[in-house]
């Protein structure tokens, strides 16, 4: 199984693929997309599209996570975080894969990620991989 994960910020998507291999994960890539986040908006979210369904194509993935900003308080938060959620989630729709959304906080209990609640899901990651780089760092 493929899966690929993705995170929304400012005038960037920022996604990780890994694959499990031989009863473990094993990195397969990593990706930085840079988006002009000053387009007019009906140009941004037709950008956001044409980059995720490219990028869907090119990781073919079996399951898509994404980082889930639940609170904002600035526009563009809302433009550059919230409506890519959208359009991600739309896609995943269209392409009938599941999606799993978390949200920062769940990242300090490993029970949403079928770990023991006491474990801390980005250590048992860097225990796989090692420390971050030079694959991502602590958004990805």
């Amino acid at each position: 199984m493929k899966a690929t994960g993705f995170n929304f910020q400012k005038g960037r998507i920022r996604l990780v693929t890994l694959e499990w291999q031989n009863d473990k994960p094993a990195f397969v890539s990593r990706k930085l997309v840079d988006i002009d986040p000053e387009l007019p908006l009906t140009e941004l979210a037709d950008r956001y599209v044409a980059h995720l369904r490219g990028l869907f194509d090119e990781v073919a993935s079996d399951l898509i996570a994404v980082r889930q900003v639940y609170e904002s308080d600035s526009l563009d938060a809302s433009t550059t975080q919230i409506m890519p959620l959208g359009l991600l989630a739309f896609i995943c729709h269209e392409k009938n894969l599941p999606l799993v959304a978390y949200t920062p906080p769940s990242l300090r209990s490993g029970k949403a990620f079928g770990l023991e609640k006491s474990q801390k899901p980005m250590e048992h990651v860097d225990a796989i991989f090692g420390e971050h780089p030079p694959y991502w760092d602590g958004v990805h």
